[in-house]
């Protein structure tokens, strides 16, 4: 069994959410818990490691639990293969590469898990026309907020030593494409402006996910996410994450 972990949010949801039904539909199980912290930044995460407050909402294979747990609590219950975080979103793209609560939190991982491979996820540029606050400062320009957050991204994953799985980029090269062109009337990979589709975002997030993590060949199209999808969009997704 692969045991994976994210120390993240709302986009640490969106990212993990088909892994653990995708990587099944491949014979290859997992264990797959995202700490979920609304608006989790760096420094919040390390902060939290000093103690052993339960201030994340507990979520394993897609699902949530009504449980509440520290973050010393479950790096401690299981040996993780994958240990992946990510800077809350309205964040990303505008403080210094060389994040310091970043690189406490990853110096503090390389020594307490050393088994682990750690990971940053990518976020993503918001849609375009979202009115969120935090994307003012960007000029509310998808493309820059991408360019930006890719570059910090790329710079902390070297400073780190960390690898990135490249949901940003994959969100991005799919919006280039006539079903996911919002401005020519395709439809969006986001729900709200900010959060990822429940179905082809979510999906497009998890396929990138497994890719990386698992090295799944996505080639041969196992996996639906729901009843509801449509092969070509999704067999699409699949394309663009194995040519990212």
């Amino acid at each position: 069994m692969q045991k994976i972990l994210c120390i993240g949010s709302s986009f640490g949801s969106d990212g993990t959410h088909y892994v653990h039904e995708l990587a099944a539909s491949y014979g290859i199980e997992t264990k797959v818990v995202n700490l979920f912290l609304p608006g989790g930044t760096f420094e919040q995460h390390w902060t939290n490691l000093q103690d052993e407050t339960p201030v994340y909402l507990y979520e394993e294979n897609g699902q949530f639990t009504k449980q509440k747990v520290s973050l010393s609590a479950v790096l401690a219950a299981e040996d993780w293969d994958d240990i992946v975080s990510h800077q809350a979103s309205g964040f990303t793209g505008i403080q210094d590469p060389a994040c310091h609560y970043a690189a406490l939190l990853f110096d503090y991982l390389k020594h307490h898990c050393p088994q682990a491979h750690l990971w940053l996820q990518q976020t993503w540029a918001y849609e375009v026309g979202c009115e969120r606050e935090a994307f003012a400062k960007y000029d509310y320009n998808q493309f820059l907020m991408y360019q930006e957050l890719t570059v910090i991204y790329q710079a902390l994953a070297e400073e780190f030593h960390v690898g990135v799985i490249p949901v940003g980029t994959v969100i991005q090269k799919l919006r280039q494409t006539a079903p996911f062109d919002v401005a020519k009337g395709g439809r969006s990979l986001n729900r709200d402006g900010m959060h990822l589709d429940f179905v082809y975002g979510r999906y497009a997030a998890g396929a990138t996910w497994a890719k990386a993590l698992l090295n799944l060949d996505l080639s041969d199209h196992r996996f639906e996410p729901t009843a509801q999808s449509e092969a070509e969009l999704t067999t699409l997704i699949d394309e663009t994450v194995m040519t990212t």
